[in-house]
């Protein structure tokens, strides 16, 4: 299952490093858990063949959300690819077909958005004629607003959307635990960390992490990595 060696399209996998998250979480097994995330998401792209781009916070440029996330779009539309399909590291279940199945709508002309339960997207397939850096840019980002929104936008623009499966995607702690209790298809190294993190004696946070556990938990609507 991988993709011709002279591809248009390209991977933008856009994901914060584990030491980024470390800053606004208090999660057992935290570093692991991040670091497992992305080398899920980096293993299931190169699975494909597409070429890819990780664009972690240090190659990121923008005082928001849209802002970083379509300079990240551009520069990958810059390198000379036609198409870019993006995802996070916080959709454990995404896998490689999904990417593969986005491409090939893209050679149809659609724009291919992979819907998550919460109202964002786990992945975005477009093309260089689709985009837009200002109307993407301002799009409600992190919000339960967004797939409708951008739905809305491929009407006005008069381009044929497809929709892939509806996944779940990390964005607060309950997700994690639902994550663990249906397991089946995650990798070695993420399951392995989750039965670290539920099977331990100790709390899951510490005394100390009452106001980052009230943020963690009141931040949904995650688009790019998980709990931002």
């Amino acid at each position: 299952m991988r993709s011709p060696s002279n591809s248009k399209t390209a991977v933008l996998i856009f994901a914060h490093s584990s030491q980024e998250e470390l800053k606004h979480k208090a999660i057992s097994k935290e570093t692991e858990l991040f670091d497992a995330l992305t080398y899920g998401i980096i293993k299931t792209v190169e699975k494909t063949g597409f070429p890819y781009f990780h664009v972690s916070e240090e190659q990121q440029i923008g005082a928001t959300f849209g802002e970083r996330f379509t300079h990240a779009i551009q520069y990958v539309f810059n390198q000379g690819y036609e198409s870019v399909i993006t995802v996070g590291n916080d959709t454990p279940h995404l896998n490689a077909k999904h990417i593969i199945d986005a491409s090939a709508h893209l050679t149809s002309g659609k724009l291919v958005i992979g819907p998550s339960a919460d109202g964002g997207f786990y992945l975005m397939g477009l093309h260089a004629s689709f985009f837009n850096s200002e109307t993407l840019r301002d799009l409600p980002w992190q919000s339960s607003e967004l797939y409708r929104s951008i739905c809305s936008l491929a009407i006005k623009e008069e381009k044929e959307i497809k929709s892939l499966t509806t996944l779940f995607d990390i964005d607060e702690f309950q997700d994690l635990k639902r994550l663990f209790d249906y397991g089946r298809g995650l990798h070695a190294k993420l399951l392995s960390i989750l039965k670290l993190i539920f099977s331990s004696k100790t709390p899951i946070y510490s005394d100390l992490s009452v106001i980052s556990i009230r943020s963690f938990s009141a931040t949904p609507f995650n688009k790019g990595s998980p709990f931002s």
